[in-house]
């Protein structure tokens, strides 16, 4: 919607049938501008002026060019809608369109979200200079990506403004830039709005100063204008004036200089279309200075922030920076406050209010995210075995360092090394915290596991044979498991060996033909060194006999071994028959 400066009437430009459309009404009925439907394609994102001569303007993202989206420009000359310029002059995609004319020289300018991929997302104005389009200063103004953005001139300089959500930020949050001439420049603070901003308008009052009505995303969705001051964007009236999940505010100063917006109430039954109007006789006094830390620590609490009682408010009206909580004081002029651990900086700003409000008055908070401290030194380490050194970050303040029972801090306590004793076996630990040069400490210490072991236990007596036959296998020796022990070392008389079970506390040991008898020792061992030896173990190594030789006599056979005998005949036991000589009873033919 917009009026003719010259008759006054009012005209509306929207899409119909996807299609461009001007109507207006003439005293006593609405009728089309020019051709309806008069784009060549579908339109999207009108934007509507005129010019100071009454000539109408619009531009939208036209779907007739390649590819589709790029912005077109059209006046109508009094018979039909004409191209400003060229069709689809942009260099790519941009929408939404926002078109405003220059009061000083009657040329338009649109800005617009560029999709070009040299600006992607972020802000560009382009101006007519009566042959072409060109850029307002460079493309791509805006520091990141921008969306719903707004452009005005103001009144006293003639210079372009431009209000659009900013996404340089985590806030997302309101920005305004003005042209100087050469190049832009940010109105004030970049991102100035309590929260994430949508949906701007941008408008002047007769004096020349900027005021911004937006979708306030920290507010319930709810609209609020904010001016700027000269220093600092403030709020005009109360924050958040509207009902939850309003939308499309549209800003504009009367005549007389009353400040109005229009905007969708979507917490009404049907989403009604309202109005509201600016009562500027509001009697609530400034606010003065915030007082409160400034320096804060994310996760933390207990912040009080302060002013001093405003003239004639009835409560105060408190935004903080996203992640702040009011945790009291609420509605009065003294709260106290706590930071989520994903808060983020910004400013603490509040007003007083009555039936309206007063001007407000911020506080920059920088909130400082917590350390995360960590810790290196020997994790694995043997009993009285000397000194260790555990290190964490340097250039900290207030270092506070703890070890488990059985650890000694003998050196390093308050920088970022410490010096500990072990004199305690067992699972141990040593933790630290400090605080970061943004005074913030972590919400807990870091820890550091350390495992202290001492030598093995006594082994115990061994268990197994004591006498064996030379060239025996298979036999089994063990002993009671030995405490701390990782691995145990077996001792066998010569010509014994351990084949399996090697380093357990139970082994299989073979006798060669050839051992000697000894003794058998065990010990345990781990990474401290080796523990106390078993009680020795004594095996009897039994050798084998000589092979007897036989020699006859008659009927009588003789061994050469005096004792110890075992007679067979055809290698068939003869039972009871061990004595050093056989007598043949009766003389069988075979093998003795």
């Amino acid at each position: 919607l917009a009026f003719n400066p010259v008759d006054g009437k009012p005209y509306v430009a929207f899409t119909n049938s996807s299609k461009a459309t001007v109507m207006k009404f003439d005293g006593a009925s609405w009728v089309y501008v020019g051709t309806p439907n008069f784009s060549a394609a579908g339109a999207e994102w009108i934007s509507f002026a005129f010019s100071p001569a009454g000539q109408p303007y619009v531009s939208y993202s036209d779907w007739s060019t390649n590819p589709t989206r790029k912005i077109t420009v059209k006046k109508f000359n009094g018979t039909n809608w004409v191209t400003v310029g060229n069709t689809g002059f942009s260099s790519s995609s941009g929408y939404p369109t926002t078109l405003a004319i220059n009061p000083a020289d009657g040329q338009p300018y649109v800005g617009f979200t560029d999709y070009d991929p040299a600006n992607y997302g972020k802000i560009t104005v382009m101006r007519f200079n009566s042959t072409s389009w060109v850029n307002v200063g460079n493309a791509g103004i805006s520091a990141g990506g921008g969306d719903y953005a707004s452009l005005a001139f103001c009144p006293s300089d003639h210079q372009p403004y431009i209000a659009y959500k900013d996404y340089s930020g985590v806030q997302r949050g309101a920005t305004v830039m003005k042209f100087n001439g050469t190049g832009w420049a940010s109105v004030g603070p970049a991102q100035f709005s309590p929260g994430e901003a949508e949906w701007l308008s941008l408008a002047f009052s007769a004096s020349g100063q900027p005021n911004v009505a937006f979708v306030d995303g920290s507010d319930s969705s709810k609209i609020t204008v904010m001016k700027f001051d000269g220093g600092n964007w403030t709020h005009v009236g109360i924050a958040g004036f509207t009902g939850p999940m309003s939308y499309y505010p549209g800003l504009a100063f009367s005549p007389s200089g009353q400040l109005f917006v229009v905007y969708k109430e979507n917490s009404l039954a049907i989403g009604d279309i309202c109005v509201k109007r600016y009562d500027s006789l509001c009697t609530v006094g400034p606010a003065g200075p915030v007082t409160g830390t400034t320096q804060v620590c994310a996760g933390g609490s207990g912040y009080v922030y302060t002013i001093a009682p405003v003239l004639n408010a009835t409560t105060y009206n408190w935004s903080l920076p996203a992640g702040g909580t009011i945790i009291s004081g609420a509605g009065t002029n003294n709260i106290t406050v706590s930071f989520a651990l994903n808060a983020v900086s910004g400013t603490v700003t509040v007003y007083g209010s009555s039936s309206c409000a007063g001007t407000s008055s911020q506080l920059p908070v920088n909130v400082s995210t917590l350390p995360a401290p960590a810790i290196t030194g020997t994790n694995t380490l043997c009993v009285n075995s000397g000194y260790y050194h555990y290190v964490t970050d340097s250039g900290m303040s207030g270092y506070q360092w703890n070890v488990s029972p059985g650890g000694t801090i003998t050196s390093g306590q308050g920088s970022n090394v410490i010096q500990v004793l072990w004199n305690q076996q067992g699972i141990g630990w040593v933790s630290v915290n400090y605080m970061n040069n943004g005074g913030c400490m972590a919400a807990t210490p870091a820890i550091f596991p350390v495992e202290v072991d001492s030598l093995p236990g006594q082994a115990g007596a061994i268990s197994g044979i004591p006498v064996v036959c030379a060239g025996s296998e298979n036999i089994a020796y063990s002993v009671a498991p030995v405490s701390n022990t990782l691995t145990y070392v077996w001792t066998l008389p010569p010509g014994a060996s351990v084949v399996s079970g090697g380093g357990t506390n139970s082994v299989i040991a073979d006798v060669a033909v050839g051992a000697m008898s000894g003794y058998i020792t065990v010990y345990g061992n781990n990474l401290c060194g080796n523990g106390a030896m078993s009680p020795r173990f004594y095996l009897t190594v039994i050798p084998k006999p000589v092979t007897p030789v036989i020699s006859e006599d008659g009927d009588t056979l003789t061994s050469s071994a005096p004792f110890g005998n075992q007679w067979y005949y055809n290698y068939t036991l003869l039972v009871n028959d061990t004595g050093r000589t056989h007598i043949l009873s009766p003389a069988l033919q075979g093998n003795y």
